[in-house]
């Protein structure tokens, strides 16, 4: 008669070797039902992904749009943050050339108070010199010049006038200067047109 303890030892020998055994597959096959169902799961898996991968390229090319719009703002606000500090030193511009325009000629050249007079002016002009070379040195560009062809984007036309000798729709005479700052207009120049001939 065999021992309790080696019958004991053989059924758990044989429950460990049933329990590896992988489990046994079924034994039909998939219902054509089950099939559909799997094909529908997958369609919907991969519109799904589809629709996701859409949302994060949107995302991305909006994030790199809004990075491109930030920048170009910046370079722009740093182009253009002097364009009221240069609008009122313009002003300035202008008064240093109408005091030199003032003065006459015959003037200038006496001695006596007009020795005085031509110290003052060419003290006036070193300035006006100088206020020029800071204006350029910071992409301010004085424009506007008689003979110059008329451009509406440039010039501001105050009046028409009929001139010998000057070409049509040329600027004849320039009563304000206009100014650029990085190739934008800050103030157009004021002038005066010749009349095309009829």
């Amino acid at each position: 008669m065999e021992n309790v303890r080696t019958i004991a030892r053989r059924d758990m020998e044989s429950a460990t070797i049933h329990s590896s055994l992988p489990p046994s597959l079924p034994s039909s096959l998939p219902s054509q039902q089950e099939k559909d169902d799997q094909t529908k799961l997958v369609e919907k898996l991969t519109a799904e992904n589809k629709e996701l991968k859409d949302k994060v390229l949107y995302t991305l090319a909006e994030m790199e749009n809004v990075r491109t719009i930030a920048r170009r703002d910046m370079e722009s606000a740093k182009q253009f943050a002097l364009q009221s500090f240069a609008k009122q030193l313009l002003d300035v511009a202008d008064n240093l050339t109408r005091a030199l325009d003032s003065v006459p000629q015959d003037k200038e050249e006496g001695g006596g108070e007009g020795g005085l007079l031509k110290t003052l002016v060419e003290g006036v002009e070193m300035t006006d010199t100088q206020l020029q070379k800071v204006l350029v040195a910071n992409k301010i560009v004085k424009f506007g010049k008689p003979g110059d062809k008329f451009d509406p984007h440039l010039h501001d036309a105050l009046f028409e006038y009929e001139e010998a000798g000057r070409e049509g729709g040329s600027v004849g005479q320039v009563l304000k200067t206009g100014y650029t700052l990085n190739g934008r207009v800050i103030r157009p120049a004021q002038v005066g047109t010749v009349k095309t001939s009829s």
